[in-house]
């Protein structure tokens, strides 16, 4: 996995993390569990041009996908496979939610770049995606500049089921 730290350099400008911290577009960050500050930092992303890149997956043969990018984005980019758990439960033995159990959902566990993005159309094939059972996938098409930590590009949820 990318080092979290470097990404959050670039996007917070220090290298703390956090939970529940949530990453909107690359581009904005926000506690997750302030749904006010989440929900003005996706108006605001909306607000931004927005990308006239297409990301599209659909399943493949067995347990695999294929991925299509199109569109009229210039930026070069990388295609990443984010693998995330559906749904999560911790029971929090200390700090502000001792003797709570919390149920989080779609938490990032794996990203791997399974490609480049040059502006012209792209097709990737995963013969898998190496899920387990209470796991789903999304594509991201993300800026390589600075680093492959830019804004989100284009992305699209793999198909369930």
């Amino acid at each position: 996995m990318r080092d979290y730290r470097t990404y959050n350099v670039n996007l917070r400008g220090g290298p703390n993390v956090y939970t529940p911290q949530m990453v909107i577009a690359g581009r904005y960050e926000a506690v997750g569990s302030r749904r006010g500050s989440v929900q003005s930092a996706i108006i605001r992303n909306r607000r931004q041009t927005p990308s006239k890149l297409d990301v599209a997956v659909a399943r493949g043969a067995g347990t695999g996908f294929s991925v299509r990018i199109s569109g009229e984005e210039s930026r070069p980019g990388s295609i990443w496979l984010v693998r995330f758990d559906l749904e999560h439960t911790t029971p929090v033995r200390s700090g502000e939610n001792k003797g709570k159990t919390l149920t989080s959902r779609n938490i990032v566990r794996d990203m791997e770049r399974i490609g480049a993005w040059n502006g012209t159309p792209t097709e990737v094939a995963l013969p898998s995606a190496g899920l387990s059972a209470n796991q789903g996938c999304a594509v991201l098409v993300q800026n390589d500049r600075p680093a492959a930590t830019g804004p989100i590009l284009g992305a699209a949820y793999c198909p369930r089921g």
